[in-house]
């Protein structure tokens, strides 16, 4: 995830490249193993939201009285309760399936 001047702006695909300048933006970034943690954590959501498909993850937002079913590379990994959710797209396939209890 790369963040400029404190604000997330995009998310670098694996295997590729991106250059920026150095200068009037400060440029900060962080790492994240898509694998080992396939699930967007809580904090950059919201901002990564706003970047849309840039963000390389797929979102869904479960309300009140339903539950979503979260799938990986089509094997079921886990159900959700009430509330908004990512999974990174950069290296597998997630849908997420919201349906009535």
């Amino acid at each position: 995830m790369v963040s400029l001047d404190g604000r997330g702006a995009r998310v670098i695909a694996p295997s590729t490249r991106a250059l920026f300048w150095k200068g009037a933006v400060e440029v900060t970034f962080e790492k994240i193993d898509a694998l080992k943690e396939p699930e967007v954590p809580a904090r950059p959501l919201s901002t990564l939201r706003r970047v849309g498909n840039g963000a390389l993850m797929v979102t869904a937002a479960v309300d009140e009285g339903k539950r979503g079913l979260v799938y990986l590379d089509g094997r079921l990994i886990r159900e959700l309760g009430a509330g908004t959710y990512g999974f990174w797209s950069a290296v597998s396939a997630p849908c997420i399936e919201v349906i009535e209890t």
